[in-house]
């Protein structure tokens, strides 16, 4: 995996600095991230534990984000978000396909 680039979408909340104090204080968040996150996106970091981040995945064609959080002291997927959310522009999916049916065709 690649490094993953730390970023905040709200620095009211989650100040940069902060982030990356958090990042490097819970080993955990590397750890769980996906094999396509690139950017650890955070978006709240409270006094009462509550922590918030998204993994993250955006170029051109496809944009992936997947929000997890730490409240109590523990490490879970948001409320909301069981699964990542995603958006795919253009033939994106349809390529997508293609490239998987080839692999498993190939490797057969």
């Amino acid at each position: 995996m690649s490094a993953l680039l730390i970023t905040t979408s709200c620095e009211r909340d989650a100040p940069i600095e902060e982030c990356r104090e958090v990042f490097a204080a819970h080993p955990e968040i590397s750890e769980k991230a996906p094999r396509w996150a690139r950017e650890v996106s955070f978006h709240g970091i409270f006094d009462d534990g509550y922590i918030g981040w998204s993994y993250r995945f955006q170029d051109e064609n496809v944009e992936i984000a997947w929000g997890w959080t730490i409240e109590n002291g523990a490490i879970a997927h948001e409320k909301l978000q069981d699964d990542p959310d995603t958006m795919l522009g253009g033939d994106t999916l349809f390529e997508i396909i293609a490239d998987y049916i080839e692999r498993t065709e190939a490797s057969a």
